[in-house]
């Protein structure tokens, strides 16, 4: 009888050791994920036409066809209307600013994607700036209001910030 109470002491404060660190490891767990959520992108959206994915690290998921995986920015108009958005901006900087070439429309529900390559292409969807944690992506119009306005936040390579409409919100996702 005296063996068993010895045996029953000693599992008490294991058992008081392994509860201390569940509960550690919750409280932890928690604020890593409060923290996460503190740090979820500004987003500003003011028209139909909305950034719909972003890729920072293209590691060879999405090719651009001429066999190179720039970072890109993918447009979706959510009206049931056209959009030209000939002489929209796109830019990662205030100090910069890329424009839609002319005719640039998109159809009811469509999508294009700007690659962000770096390099200046005249009269193609690919601007002359590349995308990274911390840029803020920024979509004007012709007149060079801001339409949009986003801060990326650190996304893993090879995943793309997204905009989920059942959530209203951007998450990271494989691209779609």
């Amino acid at each position: 009888m005296k063996r068993r109470r010895a045996q029953l002491a000693m599992v008490k404060p294991a058992a008081a050791v392994v509860l201390v660190l569940l509960l550690i490891i919750g409280v932890s767990w928690a604020s890593c994920r409060k923290k996460k959520a503190a740090e979820a992108p500004a987003v500003q959206l003011t028209t139909d036409v909305i950034i719909s994915e972003i890729m920072t690290n293209n590691t060879g998921i999405v090719s651009d066809g001429a066999g190179n995986h720039p970072d890109y920015v993918e447009l979706h108009n959510t009206s049931t209307q056209e959009q030209d958005i000939s002489g929209w901006g796109l830019s990662d900087r205030e100090d910069r600013l890329w424009v839609f070439p002319d005719k640039t429309v998109l159809p009811p529900d469509g999508y294009i994607l700007v690659w962000c390559s770096g390099e200046k292409v005249e009269n193609a969807l690919i601007a002359d700036f590349k995308l990274g944690a911390g840029d803020v992506i920024r979509l004007t119009n012709a007149a060079g209001e801001p339409l949009f306005t986003m801060e990326i936040p650190s996304i893993y390579t090879g995943y793309t910030l997204s905009w989920d409409d059942n959530a209203r919100q951007y998450v990271e996702m494989l691209p779609s």
